[in-house]
């Protein structure tokens, strides 16, 4: 999760969408929310 630049709780970041990123999304995607902008 520090990865992705996500630390504490209600913290929100915007990040490029990358094969990698969408890889690490799929392992935590229970405990983030996801929104295209």
């Amino acid at each position: 999760m520090q990865a992705l630049g996500l630390g504490k709780i209600n913290r929100s970041v915007t990040v490029e969408k990358t094969p990698q990123i969408a890889g690490m999304i799929n392992k935590i995607h229970n405990l983030v929310e996801v929104k295209d902008i």
